[in-house]
């Protein structure tokens, strides 16, 4: 099954990964390489930098170029070939300690990712390689951040590639949270933003993986949960706060999502800081 941009996002938001490791390679025009298989136990970015070449795992062939991210899993067959230029490319592996059901295969999935911004992932990836050679901790500390910002940043140039509008939605989730105490109409927030409603929705779900009012919503609860948590606040106070206008309304949305009403999740949260919701 093919992944699409924001379920490999989803992925990576709700997996426990860790950098192990980085290199890069360089073959020659027309060489080949093959009899090999990827690192065990671990997951790798494969990351262009120099030519053309096709880039096979378990039989599956990639054309890779500069445009090109590929993601491999543990364990798997490799061949390479060049093409008509040297080739040249860095991998960056990384462990997957935990992530929920649906994505534990992914410790065995091939797949790729599109991306036009690839001047500035290379850049970063050669930084990365530069910053794993440092031995103190604290290097290492940063070695794992400067992963993460790669990786976000390859995440952010895949979505931009796949969707139309996505300047205009950004803007409209930009907008959402700066008025999510105000009352929001999708018609509205559409027009706003040059675009029919429709096509406003579609945009944004295909950008988020969300409809326009599943953000909201989850965006308004959020906020009411930190104020629950944070505050005094009384229920009719903490609803106005977050944009509904009927507190009674807000308690039924909120035991919707959270299986408890605000009330209780407040007196649950005070007893024991750290629990967590199902």
């Amino acid at each position: 099954m093919e992944l699409s941009i924001n379920q490999v996002i989803e992925y990576y938001a709700s997996s426990s990964i860790q950098f192990v490791n980085a290199f890069t390679n360089r073959m020659e025009a027309g060489e080949k390489d093959c009899g090999r298989k990827t690192a065990r136990d671990v997951c790798g970015l494969v990351i262009p930098l120099i030519g053309r070449a096709h880039f096979s795992f378990n039989g599956s062939v990639y054309k890779m170029n500069r445009q090109m991210i590929v993601h491999a899993g543990s364990s798997m067959n490799i061949e390479i070939e060049s093409l008509s230029s040297p080739w040249e490319y860095a991998v960056i592996h990384y462990r997957l300690i935990n992530t929920p059901e649906p994505y534990r295969e992914m410790l065995h999935r091939h797949f790729s990712l599109s991306v036009n911004d690839s001047n500035h992932i290379q850049q970063m990836a050669l930084q990365l390689l530069q910053q794993q050679a440092k031995p103190d901790s604290m290097s290492k500390l940063h070695t794992q951040v400067m992963f993460f910002h790669l990786l976000e940043q390859i995440l952010i140039a895949a979505r931009n590639d796949c969707y139309e509008n996505q300047n205009s939605i950004t803007a409209a989730l930009e907008y959402i949270h700066q008025h999510y105490t105000e009352e929001l109409l999708i018609s509205e927030l559409a027009r706003k933003f040059g675009m029919e409603r429709r096509r406003f929705s579609q945009s944004f779900e295909k950008l988020t993986g969300l409809t326009p009012i599943q953000y909201l919503t989850e965006y308004r609860l959020g906020k009411a949960k930190e104020l629950l948590r944070t505050s005094s606040f009384p229920m009719a106070k903490i609803a106005e706060q977050t944009g509904y206008l009927d507190s009674f309304y807000f308690s039924r949305v909120f035991k919707k999502h959270f299986g408890m009403p605000p009330s209780t999740y407040r007196s649950t949260y005070k007893k024991n800081p750290y629990f967590e919701e199902e």
